[in-house]
């Protein structure tokens, strides 16, 4: 007999818990992902309930009532904050044992874990199996801090690498975020799927395409101090670029506040001919910076080739795209295949300078006319819109008992 939570919902053995780190509706990528995978598992006849995280104070799982979000029932911890609550987080299951409880365990099918810590999957790995419900991994990183050696990235790098090694094999399956993860997994376990960033192209906030009218070239991102997104190596090239180039441009840098710049690269500094075409916006909300994207001739962002880089995909990428924007990169991740497309804009060679000049040169001279219509196809693609990956989600679904 079907049980009946509230507002219809109904559940038998239909509910899938997905639980993480995600801060809903959209305060890190993580939540863009987690709801956008969340669509397609419900299109598949799977009804989602999130428990993720929040930067307020909440209270105890059994005594919290639902939020509401695009039809989705949110649960929340407490972000944790300090050395005990960390510990706590890194380690407990109590609060999704209370939530399984609430639900009742014979109403779900699933445990979608996003990027979960090790020491908290395996005991989340054992508390399923006592109750017969299937557990996934929704793996979008293999973190690694290859320049800090503080106690907090070792114990980072130990967690990684029983995770990735030991304890995602033991699971009944996995969603990858890149060809990368996909590849390496596939010849370990079973039930392995790949499921790129994904959106929702009928959500207003990608219903807009906008035509270039102005040559802005937009960086949106979290660039760390340069071992992430290389954006000192951006700001060098488009300075040699604007010595050749005969007409205006702005870098538009999303993300990051020009103080903090300076901070995360202390030995850099901006080439003068080019400091007065840099607009540094700071953090901004998540839909001023899709219409800032939106808005731009393309997208811009380089990365190292290293293991964080090919285990994970820019969701920086997918919005640019989905936003009309053609983008300008290198090859990371398995971003080179979506580059048969000339529309998407151009990969560079980041280990031939003049090669990252002449294509930098090459599409900042384009009129507006061609960038326009390379927006117009970007945006028309939808390659990358939950319901094409709909298939996928239910081969792995079904191969679940």
């Amino acid at each position: 007999m079907d049980i009946i939570l509230s507002n219809n919902f109904i559940l038998n053995r239909k509910i899938i818990l997905y639980v993480g780190g995600f801060i809903l509706p959209d305060r890190n990528a993580a939540a863009q992902r987690v709801v956008s995978n969340a669509k397609a598992i419900r299109e598949v006849g799977f009804d989602v309930v999130f428990l993720g995280k929040s930067y307020e104070s909440v209270k105890k799982i059994d005594k919290q009532e639902a939020k509401e979000f695009q039809g989705f029932k949110i649960y929340e911890e407490t972000y944790p904050k300090g050395l005990s609550s960390w510990i706590y987080h890194l380690t407990s299951i109590r609060n999704v044992k209370k939530l399984i409880e609430k639900l009742g365990s014979k109403n779900i099918h699933s445990i979608i874990a996003y990027n979960y810590p090790s020491f908290a999957l395996q005991r989340l790995l054992n508390y399923t199996k006592s109750k017969d419900i299937n557990i996934v991994s929704d793996c979008t990183e293999w973190a690694l801090d290859l320049n800090n050696f503080s106690l907090r990235s070792i114990l980072k790098y130990v967690d990684t690498f029983y995770r990735m090694k030991h304890i995602h094999n033991k699971l009944d399956g996995l969603i990858a975020i890149s060809r990368f993860l996909f590849d390496y997994y596939n010849s370990k376990m079973e039930n392995v799927i790949f499921l790129p960033p994904l959106v929702d192209c009928k959500d207003k906030k990608w219903g807009n395409l906008i035509n270039a009218k102005e040559l802005e070239i937009v960086y949106a991102g979290s660039p760390g101090n340069g071992n992430k997104d290389k954006l000192d190596s951006i700001i060098d090239v488009l300075s040699i670029v604007k010595n050749r180039l005969n007409r205006k441009f702005q870098l538009i840098i999303i993300g990051i506040s020009y103080d903090q710049f300076k901070t995360n690269f202390k030995s850099y500094k901006i080439p003068e001919n080019i400091k007065d075409d840099i607009i540094f916006l700071g953090r901004v909300p998540h839909l001023e910076a899709v219409c800032r994207v939106q808005k731009a001739c393309f997208s811009i962002f380089l990365r190292e080739d290293n293991i964080i880089n090919k285990a994970g995909f820019p969701t920086k990428f997918v919005e640019a795209i989905t936003s009309g924007t053609p983008v300008i990169t290198n090859d990371s991740s398995n971003l080179s295949e979506y580059f048969v497309n000339e529309n998407y804009g151009r990969i560079i060679n980041l280990n031939n300078q003049i090669n990252f000049e002449e294509t930098l040169f090459e599409v900042l001279s384009f009129p507006f006319e061609r960038i326009n219509k390379m927006k117009e196809k970007c945006f028309n693609d939808k390659k990358f819109h939950y319901e094409n990956y709909i298939f996928e989600i239910q081969k792995l679904l079904n191969s679940l008992h």
